[in-house]
């Protein structure tokens, strides 16, 4: 793929951090502090931590104490970040149009090709070999199908 989709990035995961850094920085927070909080944030930050898994690795690596609201607060970094990759994957598939590399109705080796997902650039909707459920299928980006044998 001569223009590869894009990637979740330090940059999306720092502007959704600074969303939140504000909120845990205290009261009257200085830029200082917001960004002491950041980067505090960002040092344990790993993708699809939630705001509790967030909350205890800020307690044991970086010595905080949180608190419940403080973790609830935490659940957002990972929803921006998801947000801000989707985005920029929407972006990406309006400069980069591309044509489905398999057709509707081909094997592959997760099962068969349905269709293709409306709501994402460049995914395919896979009912998976042996699901019995007729409402459940797979999003499969194109460059991950392969063809079965």
């Amino acid at each position: 793929m001569s223009n590869p989709r894009p990637t979740v990035t330090e940059e999306m995961i720092r502007a959704a951090i600074m969303k939140v850094a504000p909120q845990l920085a205290g009261d009257m927070p200085t830029t200082s502090d917001i960004e002491s909080v950041a980067d505090s944030i960002q040092r344990v930050y790993h993708r699809y931590m939630d705001g509790f898994d967030i909350a205890k690795a800020l307690d044991c690596y970086e010595s905080w104490d949180t608190t419940r609201d403080e973790m609830e607060a935490l659940d957002a970094i990972d929803m921006e970040v998801d947000r801000a990759h989707r985005a920029a994957e929407k972006q990406w598939g309006i400069d980069h149009p591309m044509a489905p590399p398999l057709p509707v109705g081909a094997m592959t080796t997760r099962g068969l090709i349905a269709g293709i997902y409306e709501y994402q650039p460049a995914y395919y909707c896979i009912k998976e070999t042996g699901c019995t459920d007729a409402s459940r299928h797979l999003l499969v980006k194109f460059e991950d199908a392969r063809a079965a044998a």
